[in-house]
């Protein structure tokens, strides 16, 4: 639904679900770090680029729309395959960076979000259901 108000055309109602298959990885699996001399210098492991490209052409086969510019609420339920106690804050990384030229132009347009944590054994994977505020 379009609400048009004054010279405000607001967006309500508006949301894309991407579910994004495969078991969650945090940030500490993605990213490594290594000494170079005296500096460290931080990557993204191979585990981490290969779980990233997957995402990305998850969400391109899931949604279509055009790159969205507004500013964003997320919910996300990482489904895990086992019961491990886990640090939510350390997932939204790499699923928050594959959206990025997908579904969204940055990241940074999330202003608010929401993690929630689960377990399926059977179907580990990721859900985003993003909303327009």
């Amino acid at each position: 639904m379009v609400v048009q108000y004054g010279c405000h055309i607001m967006k309500w109602n508006t949301m894309i679900k991407i579910i994004l298959n495969g078991n969650p990885l945090s940030t500490q699996h993605i990213y490594k770090v290594t000494c170079r001399g005296k500096f460290g210098t931080i990557y993204m492991s191979k585990d981490g680029k290969d779980r990233k490209e997957s995402y990305i052409e998850q969400a391109k086969e899931q949604y279509d729309g055009e790159v969205l510019t507004e500013e964003l609420k997320i919910k996300t339920i990482l489904y895990f395959g086992d019961k491990r106690k886990r640090d939510h804050d350390n997932y939204g990384k790499l699923v928050y960076d594959s959206l990025e030229g997908v579904v969204y132009e940055n990241d940074k347009q999330i202003k608010d979000s929401r993690t929630i944590l689960d377990y399926d054994k059977e179907n580990p994977r990721t859900e985003i259901s993003i909303n327009i505020l």
